[in-house]
């Protein structure tokens, strides 16, 4: 279990809490989530990303631009902690813990 502010991620129950509440969000969106969290505030560009969120061989045949369309939606989803997912202008993302 990830636990960042009011965020908090179970891995072992797939499981997005926001303030003590379930958030809908899709497999990707957990794998985007769970991959910029355990980085623990480095930064991972889009290719590695898919290669997390997606896998290794449907990252070749995907858009790197689809990242920035599921981060944006997990954004919106997790509301005011959706800004601890900073975007690294030209290169990726990051997730500011602090």
């Amino acid at each position: 279990i990830y636990r960042s502010g009011e965020l908090e991620l179970d891995c072992s129950r797939v499981q997005v809490i926001l303030k003590g509440k379930p958030v809908d969000v899709t497999a990707r969106e957990f794998e985007l989530l769970k991959a910029l969290i355990s980085s623990e505030g480095k930064m991972l560009s889009r290719e590695a990303l898919l290669r997390k969120a997606w896998s290794v061989e449907a990252a070749a045949e995907v858009e790197t631009r689809t990242v920035d369309g599921h981060i944006g939606t997990l954004r919106r989803k997790l509301g005011s902690e959706g800004r601890r997912i900073v975007t690294v202008k030209n290169y990726g993302y990051r997730f500011d813990a602090g």
